[in-house]
């Protein structure tokens, strides 16, 4: 691979289109409730008792994705970066992990998706990770970083794609 094929900086964020995708589909599906309700010469609230369970449906995966604040709970916008990856904190706070420090990076979930993180030498991170700083929701392990990857763009399959190329990368060049 040659310099020109690297990939430059991508960074992954939250879409508010995305967003407003489960929105606009509980719209419709309520509009077409209404439409049948009333073709059928029912009452045209017959049956939108059932919006209570769509509303489920469509914000159990945020709510999945938002689990409760503790410590530096990880969040988007995520860069990848020809020297590393970052990772968007509470405010200001970044955390920085080179390529070649990376013990895994890998996609969890189809749902609720979450981005699974662990350095190599957490000593190594910019700034330095101490045990559980970063804790989430469904942590298992002291080092681990968990990135909520709901409602992102661009999509998993460019992050999954872009992760295995500069893993790939950085262990043949042994960066």
């Amino acid at each position: 691979m040659t310099a020109a094929d690297e990939s430059p900086t991508i960074e992954f964020r939250r879409s508010t289109s995305r967003q407003a995708v489960p929105v606009v589909a509980l719209l419709v599906v309520v509009a077409g409730e209404v439409v049948f309700n009333l073709a059928r010469g029912r009452q045209w609230w017959d049956g939108i008792w059932i919006l209570p369970l769509y509303l489920v449906i469509f914000t159990l995966p945020r709510r999945l994705a938002r689990p409760a604040v503790s410590g530096y709970q990880s969040r988007l916008p995520l860069r990848l970066t020809e020297e590393h990856l970052q990772v968007a904190g509470p405010g200001e706070v970044t955390l920085s992990i080179d390529w070649s420090n990376i013990a895994k990076a890998e996609i969890r979930g189809r749902l609720v998706a979450f981005l699974v993180i662990e350095p190599i030498d957490p000593d190594l991170t910019r700034p330095p990770l101490k045990r559980w700083q970063w804790a989430g929701h469904g942590q298992s392990r002291p080092y681990e970083i968990l990135v909520p990857l709901t409602y992102m763009t661009p999509g998993r399959d460019v992050l999954r794609r872009e992760l295995a190329q500069r893993t790939a990368t950085a262990a043949r060049h042994g960066i």
